[in-house]
């Protein structure tokens, strides 16, 4: 993919007008706000997907729950929600584990069969959530993670460069804020301040692209123990509480 700078074409937006989540609400500078009713870029009941491709690395993938993944990772959770809602809703996961936003990290999302496919997929709905292993990793630097990142949106969203206006898709993009870690077995590369940095640029390219968007440091704050399976994988109803968020998000 072609790496362009992050701010091509991004409008400033104010975090009130575009932040609301029900009870996961995006976080700019401290400042939460779960009142408003929609944000920019939010789906109406009109235009709820029909098809949803989630993208990402383990966590996706429901690496908490490889022996039961077909029905207790986070897609699989999300596709019965929205089945037992009434909704016929196809949701496909892309996950790959050890998968990173960074194009020079060790796994680059970027390079995986299962990015290309989500691309390829006609999902209306892209929920992408990539980050963990590359705040984790020796290889972090945040301006290029706000860079990547906001290329996968552009990808997705058909906005790739050159293109003209026609080809721009109708697809709809959420960023999911990877959820607070507590094993520390990362080695030395690993920090609770680079972790902070990667949630927090999560956080303000929803704002500035307009994006609906879960903080799963809200959803999981205070049972990060009770939830992630191993320290930072999420076991069946970590998963479960992933899915519920993001019913919450669309409805």
């Amino acid at each position: 993919m072609d790496r362009r700078a992050f701010l091509r074409g991004a409008a400033a937006c104010t975090a009130g007008a575009l932040c609301s989540l029900g009870t996961a609400a995006c976080c700019v500078d401290g400042l939460r706000d779960t009142d408003e009713a929609t944000m920019g870029g939010a789906m109406t009941k009109r235009a709820f997907p029909s098809r949803i491709a989630c993208a990402g690395d383990s966590i996706t993938y429901g690496e908490g729950v490889r022996k039961t993944r077909a029905m207790d990772s986070y897609p699989a959770k999300l596709a019965a929600f929205l089945a037992s809602d009434g909704h016929t809703v196809q949701v496909d996961n892309f996950g790959h584990s050890g998968a990173c936003a960074l194009s020079d990290g060790k796994h680059p999302y970027i390079d995986m069969q299962e990015y290309y496919a989500s691309l390829a997929s006609d999902a209306d709905l892209v929920i992408l959530m990539l980050g963990t292993n590359d705040a984790a990793s020796i290889a972090w630097d945040g301006l290029a993670y706000r860079r990547d990142l906001g290329d996968f949106v552009d990808a997705y969203q058909g906005e790739d460069e050159g293109a003209g206006t026609d080809s721009r898709l109708t697809r709809q993009v959420m960023l999911m804020v990877p959820p607070d870690i507590t094993r520390k077995t990362f080695g030395a590369a690993y920090t609770d301040e680079k972790f902070a940095e990667m949630q927090q640029i999560v956080r303000e390219l929803t704002i500035q692209r307009g994006l609906m968007c879960v903080d799963l440091e809200l959803v999981f704050a205070g049972h990060e123990g009770e939830w992630l399976v191993d320290g930072v994988h999420p076991n069946a109803d970590g998963n479960e509480q992933i899915a519920r968020a993001i019913v919450e998000a669309l409805a």
